[in-house]
């Protein structure tokens, strides 16, 4: 059953994947944002943002920690798609000498 659910997710991906690449990176950054923040709520991982708000900060409202989660799910979104638009060939941890 595992099996079929990363299937399934993993198909999910590549089609984001694919439909950021015809549309844009500015267009998919705002895209994704959205879906990120429609659905990341959803998301059993959203209980334990909400505690660990908590454990921060016992001031902070509801209404901040919606905007606060509002405001990370958004960069989620944004960052997942960026990672399609990015070189294969960075040279990122490379040696500068």
């Amino acid at each position: 059953m595992k099996i079929i659910k990363y299937f399934c997710e993993a198909i999910v991906v590549y089609l984001f994947f694919i439909i950021s690449k015809l549309i844009g990176l500015k267009l998919s950054r705002s895209l994704f944002s959205s879906i990120f923040k429609f659905v990341g709520p959803i998301v059993r991982s959203n209980n334990l943002i909400n505690k660990n708000l908590s454990r921060f900060s016992n001031s902070i409202s509801e209404k901040e920690k919606v905007k606060i989660t509002s405001n990370m799910w958004a960069n989620y979104g944004m960052t997942f798609i960026e990672y399609v638009f990015l070189k294969s060939g960075s040279s990122f941890g490379r040696s500068i000498v």
